[in-house]
């Protein structure tokens, strides 16, 4: 908004007729309740992403207000500050329930100094730096410590309906509350006296627990899961700790969350930390950077250098893999970041005197991007490659695609290019191309017979010059290329990488020929591979089926002006046709003008649906790298053979 001061009247607009020169004062608690997302962040309710330790280390989804999370964590950061940074004591324990609204916060470190401390004024010293922004011990010489401003504990008093603090230190207990309300229209702050008394144990510690204000926040929404998954992250930055939360004590050890690689450390004059490479199910490369146990949600340059650097690891590693997979020669860098999805850069350090980006601490500000990406090596890669093989097969399957998707663009440029003149097919001449039938065959000396007899206005004819390939595993660019492929597309109008639309093709159906014998019965499997690794959606419609086996008879009776034909689905005795003369007619060659009208006007069809086995069967005959399988199958069909 351009602001345009004018000399107004008391009580005028002065920017943009939007705002009166009513000015106000306000102290620090009604600053903090008005101005919550200078101090703790957004009060929308957001949906984030972040790890998850629970069935595994994965990427989920969270449903949480930033600020009344943050507001929960300056407690808890004073906690770990205590008895993880500090060394005083041994555990910290957090309850939340969403249902109530409660955070409770509980440590056995030394306790809140509760006695009058000079440099912060009159009165018990926990009273005050619980109460008083800009009070507190991180000014100085800070190490690992957490705590920054000192503003924290005291802007999450200040955002409460309710707080409430109870201390044990030096022999006593100190209690007191603090709650929102207010005093002539105005909000106060209202404090209960101090409560001390002598303690019945030696045990020490500080205990806070507060419930947002409703009157700040709209939606106190944090996921507890959220709340959860953060303290383990804490848990596994300082194992020798332990942190309990809602009566569930939380493991330290990354490797009991999942199959992780080991650790890969570096250490230099003001931090030290490890990086760790683990995979999930989730799109794109994912970072989970954690800075002194804080988990850095905005992320910041030192976590892009790593994802970049551990990328490049990786994608130089499986370069050769990829390039061998697509059968090129030459060198060149085949996989990118976006082919290495389900990779998750999981690091931790701990920098002394960090510099975060603000109160939010979402991001670190000090500079650690050279000194930490150098904990990514040649070993941490190998290692995660070596346990990850069901991903590197994942990886490389994308890279497959996404260079072949590249390279058959340019190869359906080509043949788009090219007439539809097909010297191996005689096309049906009919307007109506649904009624048209494509008849096809290996060769024309298979299929000319039927040429002859034909309706010129119904039935097509192709005769296949070349080897069919088996296409199961080929690149789509390396099929397109392949003449016998591009004869069959450009007769129906097919195209590699298009969903087939039937009303659009060029012929209705399809009539695949091949002769009464093992070489036939190949050519007809080949032909479905094909078909149906392209375009498995010719498969699906049961009541007009697209793809026929066309069958043709394997005996042919003659006795005088008497024809018959025997199918090689049906019983057959020679000795039943005394005077007859048989022949048997394993080649579509052998057939005469009389039988190709026989057959063109009582057809014997197979339609080809898939019945949900379809593509198992086609990958078990046809995947070179199932031959073990192939063989059992055949050893067993033999017997079911045998035994029939």
């Amino acid at each position: 908004m351009r602001l345009s001061w004018h000399c107004q009247g008391r009580n005028q607009p002065h920017i943009d007729g939007t705002m009166t020169d009513k000015f106000r004062k306000l102290n620090d608690y009604q600053h903090a309740r008005l101005r919550v997302e200078m101090y703790l962040g957004s009060r929308e309710f957001f949906t984030i992403k972040s790890i998850s330790y629970e069935d595994g280390i994965h990427v989920r989804e969270y449903q949480l207000v930033p600020a009344c999370f943050v507001a929960f964590r300056e407690i808890l950061d004073n906690a770990v500050d205590e008895v993880a940074i500090h060394g005083h004591g041994k555990q910290i324990k957090v309850d939340y329930y969403p249902e109530t609204g409660v955070f409770s916060v509980e440590d056995d470190g030394r306790g809140i100094p509760i006695h009058e401390i000079p440099e912060l004024g009159s009165g018990p010293a926990a009273s005050i730096l619980l109460s008083t922004p800009r009070a507190g011990r991180n000014f100085e010489d800070r190490g690992n410590a957490i705590g920054v401003n000192g503003l924290g504990a005291a802007i999450a008093n200040f955002v409460s309906e309710w707080f409430k603090v109870e201390i044990r230190r030096d022999g006593q207990v100190f209690q007191q509350e603090w709650h929102e309300g207010t005093y002539r229209g105005k909000e106060v702050h209202r404090a209960s006296s101090p409560k001390i008394t002598k303690g019945r144990s030696k045990k020490t510690g500080t205990k806070i627990e507060l419930k947002l204000s409703s009157k700040v926040f709209q939606d106190t929404t944090v996921d507890p899961a959220f709340i959860r998954d953060r303290m383990i992250d804490l848990a596994i930055a300082y194992p020798d700790k332990k942190f309990i939360f809602n009566g569930e004590t939380l493991s330290g050890k990354l490797l009991s969350y999942g199959n992780v690689t080991k650790e890969s450390s570096i250490e230099w004059g003001r931090g030290h930390g490890y990086v760790v490479l683990i995979t999930s199910d989730h799109e794109g490369v994912f970072h989970h950077a954690i800075v002194n146990g804080i988990p850095m949600l905005n992320g910041g340059p030192h976590v892009s250098n790593l994802v970049n650097t551990s990328s490049n690891f990786i994608s130089e590693a499986l370069n050769r893999k990829a390039r061998t997979s697509l059968g090129l020669k030459k060198s060149g860098n085949y996989v990118n970041k976006a082919d290495l999805g389900g990779l998750i850069v999981y690091s931790q350090f701990f920098i002394s005197d960090a510099q975060f980006d603000g109160q939010m601490k979402g991001r670190i500000s000090t500079n650690i991007s050279r000194n930490a990406s150098m904990a990514v090596t040649d070993d941490l890669v190998k290692d995660f490659l070596k346990k990850n093989q069901e991903w590197v097969s994942i990886v490389i399957e994308r890279v497959k695609d996404r260079v072949g998707k590249k390279d058959l663009e340019k190869a359906k440029k080509e043949l788009e290019k090219k007439d539809l003149f097909i010297p191996s097919l005689t096309d049906a001449t009919g307007k109506n191309r649904q009624d048209c039938i494509l008849f096809i065959a290996e060769g024309l000396s298979a299929i000319s017979g039927m040429l002859e007899v034909r309706d010129p206005a119904v039935h097509g004819g192709i005769g296949l010059f070349g080897k069919i390939l088996n296409v199961h595993g080929l690149p789509p660019k390396k099929v397109l290329e392949n003449k016998t492929v591009q004869d069959i597309l450009l007769s129906l109008g097919l195209m590699i990488g298009e969903k087939a639309d039937r009303s659009k093709l060029r012929y209705g159906k399809v009539f695949i020929l091949s002769d009464q014998d093992e070489d036939g019965n190949n050519i007809f499997a080949l032909l479905v591979n094909l078909f149906y690794r392209f375009w498995p959606e010719l498969f699906q419609d049961k009541e007009n089926p697209f793809i026929y086996k066309f069958i043709t008879p394997l005996f042919i009776l003659e006795k005088g002006n008497q024809r018959k034909y025997i199918y090689n689905d049906e019983k057959f005795d020679p000795a039943d046709y005394k005077g007859w003369t048989i022949s048997r007619a394993k080649g579509l060659g052998r057939l005469t003008k009389k039988d190709w009208e026989y057959v063109l006007r009582e057809p014997k069809l197979i339609p080809l649906v898939d019945d949900g086995n379809l593509k198992e069967v086609l990958d078990l005959v046809f995947d070179p790298r199932r031959a073990d399988d192939r063989k059992d199958w055949l050893i067993n069909a033999e017997i079911i053979s045998e035994e029939v």
